[in-house]
């Protein structure tokens, strides 16, 4: 599994003060830059971009210690 960080910048009204909100998602690349284009169209946001920061493996063999 993967975690993906996006960033999104909007700003309340007619202000002129960016906000940069950062999200973590995960999923794969595809599903999680659908999800992040219809989160920015819904909610009034630039999609600023999305990174991989996170691969999740599960080892599930034993340790000698166990």
């Amino acid at each position: 599994m993967k975690v993906f960080e996006v960033l999104f910048d909007y700003s309340i009204g007619d202000e002129k003060e960016i906000t940069r909100e950062v999200v973590y998602w995960s999923g794969d690349f595809e599903s999680v830059s659908k999800h992040a284009i219809e989160h920015a169209s819904v909610y009034d946001r630039d999609l600023i971009g999305i990174r991989d920061v996170l691969t999740v493996t599960q080892d599930c063999g034993l340790s000698s210690d166990d």
